[in-house]
């Protein structure tokens, strides 16, 4: 997971997941799903196809349940990983917690 030494940086983009609805949706909780390893991922999220992006956040992969909570609502999302150190990272999904608004 080194090249000379150096960590490999991985980057991770999804497309746009609007959950089958153009309704405004609230998400309480973004969960990565995947082994626990030591160490962090970056996230962070889009909700204009990646024309502006949130500040990233880190969520620590070594806890039971990978998660970012208070993650607003939208419409549409993407959401960019980013996870940089010497361990595997291998992630399965990312799973909202999700309350239907008007």
């Amino acid at each position: 997971y080194q090249d000379d030494g150096i960590p490999i940086n991985c980057m991770i983009r999804t497309v746009p997941w609007d959950g089958g609805t153009q309704h405004w949706k609230f998400i309480a909780v973004t969960a990565l799903i995947g082994d626990k390893i030591s160490g962090s991922a970056m996230v962070r999220y889009s909700d204009d196809d990646y024309q502006t992006n949130s500040a990233y956040r880190s969520i620590d992969l070594s806890v039971e349940r990978a998660k970012l909570t208070r993650n607003g609502r939208t419409v549409r999302r993407s959401f960019e990983i980013k996870h940089t150190a010497n361990t595997a990272l291998r992630l399965e999904a990312i799973e909202n917690e999700v309350s239907k608004g008007n």
